[in-house]
């Protein structure tokens, strides 16, 4: 058994289009772009937009909630460490553990589980969408051509603070989403080649 056939979707995988003509590249094979995370990242959440992006936050609170203490990472930095014995107006604070604060960055496909046009709309008003019915030959294609081995899996969402490529906020639990991931921190928008009979049209808005 692959790695994709153990993490892989038990459900079908949609893809929404901005454009009714994009689905031909789907469908017949064709190129489309392929786009880093960092494109998704907003300080807004809104639509396909997120500032969930581009970090990795394993602590034991949130790293911006020390008064006086502001950490930064960007460029692939990778920050561990601790603060203790912090105090506030109220008294003595949590302590900050810190396993790992990192930014980083990659490109990303991202597909949805469920398909309606009330999503449709919420992704910013996409016009099409199509059923995936090859991921294993989509992902091995992609790979090729991205130079690299991407880790496919389903989004988990949290209440809480904690963050990394596959983990975001309950905010956005409504995407459903899987995504396939390919980690480097120099990614560009990139235009790929889908293989013939990748999916297929199942809706029009």
């Amino acid at each position: 058994m692959t790695e994709l056939e153990k993490e892989g979707p038990a459900v079908e995988l949609f893809v929404y289009l901005n454009e009714r003509c994009h689905a031909e590249a789907w469908v017949k094979g064709g190129e489309v772009p392929v786009n880093p995370a960092s494109a998704y990242r907003s300080i807004d959440r809104s639509g396909i937009y997120t500032p969930d992006e581009n970090f990795t936050v394993d602590s034991s609170i949130p790293v911006d909630s020390v008064p006086g203490v502001r950490f930064e990472v960007s460029n692939g930095g990778v920050l561990t460490g601790s603060v203790t014995n912090n105090f506030g107006p109220q008294g003595r604070l949590s302590d900050l553990h810190i396993k790992e604060y990192s930014h980083w960055d990659g490109w990303i496909m991202c597909f949805c589980t469920t398909q309606s046009r009330m999503l449709a709309k919420k992704f910013n008003g996409k016009a099409a969408c199509v059923k995936i019915k090859n991921l294993p030959n989509l992902k091995k294609a992609l790979d090729e051509q991205l130079g690299s081995i991407s880790e496919g899996k389903h989004c988990k969402y949290t209440d809480g603070h904690l963050r990394n490529p596959f983990l975001k906020s309950s905010a956005d639990s409504w995407q459903c989403e899987y995504r396939l991931f390919w980690k480097n921190i120099g990614a560009q928008r990139r235009l790929v080649q889908l293989p013939a009979g990748t999916g297929e049209l199942v809706a029009l808005y």
